[in-house]
């Protein structure tokens, strides 16, 4: 297997580097890799690059060009630039900016990216706020919004950062700001909360309790204030410039500096619109809305009554313009108001004009939105760009911006946050013990050491780095310094000597240096979803009180969260699979209780797979103290969670009637073979399928109803469907015959039994939850019908959460006609395994489960295999998924009460798995099963 090597390894901001290498490759091996990223709402974000291997079989992204797909050239960050919406007219935002956005790469065999055997993949974190920012929830007056603020205790140079017409509260850009120095206001001004939800005009009293909130705050450094914004955000900034005080620097990023259509009022003065027409919009070849041309005529140029009277303005303004900005013409706007600037004497104004760049100007690495849905018009507008062109500038414009502020409101110039750290010179009489404690703060919070400074061993270069009063570059010259506190990553712990004879001067222990707490996972670049795994954490103080927090976004953007408070042991050591959980989610010595103890921050959501092919991202947080949201956040990780073991391979079934996906182990086969059956929710689910395939199994994940062409409703089974997919499985060269196996959950399951009394080339069947009659509605198989069990809706109960249960709706299949439901499954040729949740609110499955022993004995069979699971609902998943207590019947549509403890469940979930695949193994003729490592 290659291996995918990533610098720096554990995620960093979305706005640094990253660098990209593979090794293990034969030489000169011609791979594709691919990079993809979910959004909070599960929109897929993809980029493919074609690569050929050195000669030693090293891919290193920033040496070697890419050859084809997504981009061409040299272009190491180019996978994150040239992401691609799988549906058109999508911008990526960052929404929830808590949580990193997880971008998984995989290294592909050869040049096509959607055919090529997976050679490897890693998962990169890239963070919006670096350890020791804060954010803080803004609710001062009228005024709404967050204000971030960097590490350490202050003040710091203060920004307004405001966005355009998309309303609501954007704070992305102002987060990543704050990990460079700046405590930063991201605003909102509509459409958000209280606020109004139309703009009629722009209100400048507003921003101006904005403002003042900012100038009054303990930890923001007066006694002038920035401002940055985009598009109409840009133009407001520009108006509070021109009429508010304590402003001492703005940065325009494609703002026209007119009045938009409703007029900029403050006090007695009102800035009439410009005013547009709609008739000017153009449509492109294909089929977009060009609106660039919409805004009337600037009659009279800088003399225009509409445009803002920027002269006012007391600090220095910063103009980035994309020359290709197809919202309006922002190249021409600069170019005006630097005209009335300097008509009034001003100086002219700093304009950065850059080629080949469209409206949405973004921090580094976000890719180019070109088109999408205009919030106004409701209709998709091109915005341009193009893709390299736009990178590059997004690149260069934010180096620009931090510069102009570093530079404007009291700071020096800032430089963007190196990978390697050293310590200038100072002599001992300049530092005292308390300046060294003070340092030792400062590096704690901001930095972590590299793996250069970790193999430093050298005790004279240790003790030049730490005789030192400033942090700065490698490379850069030594007394430079900046009044913004920069990111990045810190010296190594050790001693200092004095300058004349090179005496160690020991450092208290309160002033030794610490790396700051490390999370280690094991295994190391991820797993599968079945598989667990070993968390811990280094670097702590001995018998630290710590609250570890676990995140995780499922593909529709819902949110799950699990945390638990621990201390650490006397070496600062936190092992748990040795430490009991304290308090939190879940109590006592539990290694994985941060997965299966997951909660929907919604209820009645349940955490379920829809895509196989990209895995969950599980953020784990260590936090101080036993505070789970107010603890100082100390350290994290991205843990990648895979659906597809390397060389499991997905093959979407479109065979006669048959819909599914097979999935197939690596290897050349041919393997057992099963086939999986979910619930009366319907659609295709395939998580189940494709983890029993990374344990030796080719597994059809059977669709049956409410996917593509087949029937919306059960009433239209027919068992003749379910033959044909046993056929296929039969017929398959990758499956190994003569029989093949069954997998049902709920409803699957009674169609599990269906197809096993019925069909041939069946030889075990898995239940689970299952009911022994056939349910919900009639079965036809040629020239029969199994009626279906009764029930009367009207027998639900509603227990104390308001939750609907189910349980009593459905008739004794013993009594009466629905004797005639019992589907006869004595008939079947091969064993049964009923796994059975004992408080399983759907139906009585315990009860079901000894109608089958019974029945199974009195004709003569052997008594099946029934495993009981005290505390265990309906919803028996794959070990380490979350217990779904209650959730939203898809068929139903109303909120149903499912059962389960989670602690319980959890371990039911784990020894249920392995006893289904010691099952399948024993009986389809496979070999005994492999445990996975238990580490």
């Amino acid at each position: 297997m290659a291996t995918v090597s990533l610098e720096p390894a554990g995620g960093c901001a979305w706005d640094e580097p990253v660098r990209i290498s593979v090794r293990g490759l034969a030489p000169g091996q011609p791979v594709t890799l691919r990079a993809s990223l979910r959004d909070e709402r599960g929109a897929l974000f993809r980029a493919h690059a074609r690569y050929r291997a050195d000669d030693r079989g090293l891919l290193d992204l920033a040496r070697a060009p890419a050859l084809g797909g997504s981009f061409v050239g040299l272009e190491p960050m180019g996978l994150l630039w040239a992401l691609e919406p799988e549906k058109p007219l999508l911008r990526l935002v960052k929404r929830d900016v808590q949580t990193p956005f997880a971008v998984e790469l995989e290294v592909l065999d050869g040049h096509e990216p959607d055919a090529g055997r997976l050679l490897g993949r890693a998962l990169h974190a890239r963070h919006f706020l670096r350890p020791g920012v804060r954010r803080v929830p803004v609710r001062a007056g009228r005024v709404r919004g967050t204000l971030f603020l960097p590490p350490g205790p202050g003040p710091f140079l203060g920004i307004i950062d405001i966005f355009g017409i998309g309303g609501g509260l954007v704070e992305y850009r102002a987060s990543l700001l704050a990990g460079h120095g700046f405590a930063t206001f991201a605003l909102a001004y509509y459409n958000f909360e209280d606020l109004p939800k139309e703009i009629d005009s722009v209100d400048l009293d507003y921003f101006e309790e904005a403002l003042c909130y900012m100038l009054q705050h303990s930890e923001v450094k007066g006694p002038g204030i920035g401002l940055l914004g985009i598009s109409l955000g840009a133009d407001i900034c520009l108006s509070m410039a021109s009429f508010l005080k304590n402003i001492s620097a703005t940065v325009s990023i494609n703002g026209s500096g007119f009045s938009g259509n409703k007029g900029i009022r403050y006090k007695q003065t009102f800035i009439p619109p410009l005013g547009h027409d709609l008739r000017r919009i153009k449509v492109a070849f294909s089929g977009i809305l060009d609106i660039v041309d919409i805004r009337n005529d600037v009659v009279g140029g800088h003399e225009n009554p509409s445009m803002i009277p920027m002269e006012k303005a007391q600090g220095p303004i910063l103009f980035i313009v994309g020359q290709d900005d197809h919202n309006w013409r922002s190249e021409l706007y600069a170019q005006i108001a630097s005209e009335r600037l300097q008509a009034h004497g001003k100086e002219k104004p700093q304009i950065i004009s850059y080629p080949g760049t469209g409206h949405y100007i973004e921090p580094p690495y976000f890719p180019l939105c070109p088109a999408s849905i205009q919030k106004l018009l409701n209709k998709p507008v091109i915005w341009g760009g193009e893709p390299r062109a736009h990178s590059k500038a997004q690149e260069d414009a934010w180096k620009q911006i931090l510069t102009f502020f570093c530079k404007h409101l009291g700071g020096t110039q800032n430089i963007a946050p190196p990978k390697l750290w050293v310590i200038g010179k100072v002599k001992r009489s300049q530092m005292s013990i308390e300046d060294y404690r003070k340092l030792n703060e400062s590096l704690t919070t901001f930095f972590r050491l590299t793996r250069h400074q970790r193999v430093c061993t050298n005790t004279r270069d240790l003790t030049q780095r730490l005789r030192a009063s400033h942090v700065h570059p490698m490379g850069e010259a030594q007394g430079a310094n900046c009044d913004c506190p920069l990111g990045g990553e810190g010296p190594p712990a050790g001693h200092v000597t004095g300058e004349a004879d090179n005496t160690p001067l020991p450092l208290q222990r309160s002033a030794e240096i610490r790396m700051a707490p490390t999370v280690s996972l094991e295994p190391a670049g991820g797993c599968a979803w079945d598989e667990p795994v070993r968390i811990s954490v280094r670097g702590l103080a001995p018998g630290q009180p710590v609250t570890l927090r676990a995140s995780l976004r499922d593909e529709r953007g819902a949110l799950f969260r699990a945390h638990a408070r621990y201390r650490a042991d006397d070496r600062g050591l936190l092992d748990l699979a040795r430490a009991p959980a304290l308090g939190g989610s879940f109590v006592g010595l539990e290694p994985m209780g941060l997965l299966w103890a997951l909660e929907p921050e919604k209820p009645l959501l349940r955490l379920v797979k829809r895509d196989v092919q990209t895995p969950f991202a599980v953020e784990l947080e260590v936090l101080d103290g036993h505070e789970p949201d107010a603890g100082r956040l100390l350290g994290r990780a991205l843990h990648a969670r895979h659906f597809l073991r390397p060389g499991v391979r997905r093959v979407p079934v479109r065979a006669g009637r048959v819909r599914g996906t097979l999935f197939l182990p690596p290897g050349a086969g041919p393997f057992p073979g099963i086939i999986d059956l979910y619930g009366s929710g319907g659609g295709l689910c395939e998580y189940r399928a494709s983890l029993l395939a990374g344990h030796g199994f080719a597994v059809l994940a059977l669709a049956y109803f409410r996917f593509e062409d087949l029937p919306e409703y059960l009433d239209d089974l027919q068992l003749e469907y379910f033959e044909e997919a046993v056929n296929f499985m039969l017929q398959h060269p990758k499956v190994k015959g003569p029989n093949v196996g069954l997998l049902g959950f709920s409803k699957g399951g009674d169609l599990c039994l269906s197809m096993a009394s019925f069909l041939k080339g069946i030889t075990a069947t898995v239940l689970i939850n299952s009911c022994v009659a056939n349910t919900v509605a009639p079965l036809p198989y040629k020239d029969m019908i199994i009626p279906s069990l009764g029930s009367d809706p009207k027998r639900y109960t509603i227990n104390e959460s308001g939750l609907l249960n189910f349980m009593g709706i459905w008739e004794n299949p013993l009594e009466g006609s629905n004797q005639k439901s019992i589907i006869p499954f004595e008939r079947a040729q091969g064993p049964f395994l009923f796994i059975v949740g004992m408080d399983d609110n759907n139906w009585k499955s315990s009860f079901y489960a000894q109608i089958a022993s019974e029945r199974l004995q009195a004709n003569g069979k052997d008594r099946p295999e029934i495993i009981c699971y005290k505390g265990t609902g309906h919803c028996i998943e794959p070990p380490y998924f979350p217990v779904c207590r209650a959730s939203v019947h898809a068929v139903l549509g109303q909120p149903i009460c499912h059962g389960g403890e989670p602690e319980f469940q959890s371990r039911a979930q784990v020894d249920a798995w392995q006893r289904i695949q010691t099952f399948f193994h024993k009986h389809l003729n496979g070999q005994k099963p492999v445990q996975s490592s238990k580490l």
